[in-house]
């Protein structure tokens, strides 16, 4: 005769449903079980108005958006007196910079000087030319001599407007020696 000996709390079914029931019941009520809950603590502050001040270092290049190339249109030399530092904000009209304009008066001297030797050439010129006109019309002079009188006189008349143009361009530099932007 074969014995089976089984345990008595796996031979009855309705065991196995109690079991099944009171581990589910202990599974949940370890679950829902309270755990000890630690509150960290998080650091508050007041709140203040402030500037927020942003340091920065990098390195590369700077590159301007506009350029803005500032030169003479009129005058040239040394400059005397300079109004502004570099990185200086300038606006329209703000003096830059002031030139010695010794040398700009120097020219515009010299131009009304040489316009008024061209005025007077030019007269000398104008009587010699009217003056050789009449000598040949009384056929005194030949037709060369007239011509180079002619020629004097066109010549005279150049150098006169040349030089005028000369001082009067002068003259509009001289006063533009203090260069705004």
């Amino acid at each position: 005769m074969t014995m089976t000996l089984t345990p008595t709390f796996l031979s009855k079914p309705e065991s196995a449903v109690n079991r099944t029931f009171l581990m589910l019941t202990l599974v949940a009520l370890t679950a829902c079980a309270k755990a000890e809950t630690k509150v960290a603590t998080i650091p508050t502050a007041t709140i203040q108005r402030r500037d927020i001040v942003v340091n920065a270092e990098a390195t590369g290049i700077i590159e301007p958006i506009n350029v803005i190339e500032v030169k003479s249109k009129t005058a040239s030399g040394q400059v005397t007196k300079m109004s502004i530092e570099i990185g200086t904000f300038v606006k329209p009209g703000d003096l830059i910079v002031q030139i010695d304009t010794t040398d700009l008066h120097t020219q515009f001297e010299q131009s009304k000087a040489d316009f008024a030797a061209a005025s007077s050439n030019f007269e000398v010129a104008k009587a010699q030319l009217t003056r050789q006109q009449q000598l040949f019309k009384e056929r005194i002079i030949t037709q060369s001599e007239l011509e180079t009188a002619q020629t004097a006189y066109a010549n005279a008349q150049a150098t006169q407007l040349r030089n005028q143009g000369t001082r009067d361009l002068n003259a509009q530099r001289v006063p533009r020696t203090d260069f705004a932007r």
